[in-house]
């Protein structure tokens, strides 16, 4: 009999980065205390009249994540089907995209080959979209090499890779360890630390979480020690070292998790797309809270479809075999405008309300 019961910690992971990027989405680029100024109180869904909308951060991990069935684990067939579903994806004209990623799309539709494709930047498109990776490859090897494969993509830059191959590993840690248990911090920091262990700038940075986590350093203190008190950047040795920061932080626990990675602003649904997550997966679906996923406003990938495309997930990840999980993309153009004039309004909202 095939063991299922990874499949709450999988679908945790999908659940935990629509919840983290949608909301952190109606706060992103405002810094720290015009975020608390603007959203004080605790997380909640305020997008589009107290709903929720994921981002480009969601989508890209739904894309590498079909890639990933699409291509049965085969690794030049994921590379193909997941730059023709980053080529489409861009043809929806999505609201979100990181200028980085906008010019490797731009590139591969002129007829680059996407292993030639990725430009010259340290952004966190990879990052954002890696910890799927995590779960569906148990074998490092493996991991690295499909990590590797998605980065190329869009960012040629070594820290892009290092950022996401970080993001997956922690969401392998967390797969592993048992709920209500936490990783030994030791093992953590080492993992971090071998997987790279040529980056004098990376190894800092693992420095830097060992200290913070040994001290109980709070995340916004973190953030600030990192020079990134008026927010968090999109450059990825910002992005992930913060979301990991929180995750860990508060491990296994969704709520204070995002509480705490969120609020330091920048790049907010970034950061709270990959520490969701990291905390889904180490605390399982049931875990989110249900008002952070029962109020997005999304299609055709809702709550539903993530649960669908969880299962399918578990499947391959068991060596059971799994298909591509269907989708109404016909949908898409039409969900993309609205988000866009939603967008729109959340930009006049905060010009509105920081002139007063």
């Amino acid at each position: 009999m095939m063991d299922y019961s990874i499949e709450p910690r999988v679908t945790g992971l999908l659940l935990g980065t629509a919840a983290g990027d949608s909301l952190g989405l109606p706060g992103e680029h405002l810094g720290r205390k015009r975020w608390l100024r603007r959203f004080p109180g605790p997380l909640r869904q305020r997008f589009l009249f107290g709903h929720g909308m994921i981002s480009d951060d969601t989508e890209h991990t739904i894309m590498a994540a079909q890639a990933v069935l699409s291509s049965g684990g085969d690794p030049e067939s994921f590379l193909l089907s997941f730059s023709w579903r980053l080529r489409y994806w861009l043809l929806f004209l999505p609201a979100g995209c990181g200028w980085g990623t906008l010019r490797s799309v731009i590139r591969l539709w002129s007829g680059l080959s996407p292993r030639e494709s990725g430009v010259a930047s340290a952004g966190n498109g990879a990052a954002m979209r890696s910890a799927v990776f995590g779960v569906l490859f148990p074998d490092p090897i493996e991991r690295r090499e499909f990590v590797r494969l998605a980065t190329q993509v869009t960012h040629s830059d070594h820290r892009a890779f290092v950022g996401a191959l970080a993001v997956a590993e922690m969401a392998a840690l967390a797969l592993v360890t048992p709920l209500g248990r936490k990783p030994d911090r030791d093992d953590v920091c080492t993992r971090l630390r071998v997987m790279v262990s040529d980056d004098p700038e990376w190894l800092k940075l693992v420095d830097r979480m060992e200290e913070g986590w040994r001290n109980g350093v709070s995340v916004a203190d973190f953030a600030s020690l990192l020079g990134l008190g008026r927010g968090v950047s999109g450059y990825v040795y910002h992005t992930v070292p913060v979301a990991l920061y929180g995750w860990f932080a508060h491990y296994g626990d969704v709520r204070e998790t995002l509480n705490a990675v969120i609020p330091c602003g920048g790049d907010t649904d970034s950061t709270g797309a990959i520490a969701g997550a990291l905390a889904g997966v180490s605390a399982g679906a049931d875990a989110i809270p249900a008002e952070y996923t029962g109020r997005l406003f999304e299609y055709p990938y809702n709550v539903g479809f993530l649960r669908r495309l969880g299962t399918q997930l578990t499947r391959f990840s068991i060596g059971v075999p799994a298909a591509v999980v269907p989708a109404a993309y016909w949908a898409i153009p039409l969900r993309n405008l609205l988000f866009l004039g939603t967008v729109l309004a959340h930009l006049l909202g905060r010009a509105l309300f920081f002139w007063r």
